[in-house]
């Protein structure tokens, strides 16, 4: 065998024992995340399930809160059709505003790639009161800090 011959199987050998010995991390995505936040004197516990989609399109598949006994969820029309949301951002906000009774939002951030070219950030909203669900809202910031909303009634919801 010439010396090329011999490079050449050499190089077959040291590329197939150095990926035999690779490895890398992979990153699992995840179908189910339980929470439970302080949500303070007006609502305590809150427990907040979020269930996902797997695959190359990840969606809700179901979104629940429970506050103080009373669970809220959000009905299918609610899930169908939000834009692309980054699930691990999912947090809740709450507000005494100056309505009778506290609100408490379930919050995801929507992801980047989905904004459009006006927005610098996108947040989708889940609201509740009373332990009845009102209303989804999509709220975006414009490259002037401008705030607009937009809101979804949903089935169920008053």
């Amino acid at each position: 065998m010439s010396r090329l011959a011999h490079a050449a199987v050499l190089l077959v050998v040291v590329a197939a024992a150095s990926s035999a010995r690779a490895s890398e991390e992979e990153i699992r995505p995840w179908k189910k995340i339980v929470l439970t936040v302080d949500g303070g004197s007006d609502f305590g516990d809150v427990e907040v399930t979020v269930v996902m989609t797997t695959g190359a399109k990840p969606a809700l598949r179901s979104l629940a809160w429970n506050v103080k006994g009373k669970k809220v969820t959000v009905p299918p029309d609610g899930l169908k059709d939000p834009p692309p949301l980054v699930f691990e951002s999912v947090r809740v906000h709450t507000e005494r505003g100056y309505d009778r009774s506290p609100w408490l939002y379930v919050v995801f951030e929507v992801e980047k790639r989905s904004l459009p070219a006006s927005a610098t950030a996108r947040w989708v909203y889940f609201a509740s009161q009373d332990g009845k669900l009102k209303h989804r809202s999509i709220k975006t910031r414009d490259r002037n800090n401008q705030y607009q909303f937009e809101q979804k009634p949903l089935a169920g919801s008053r």
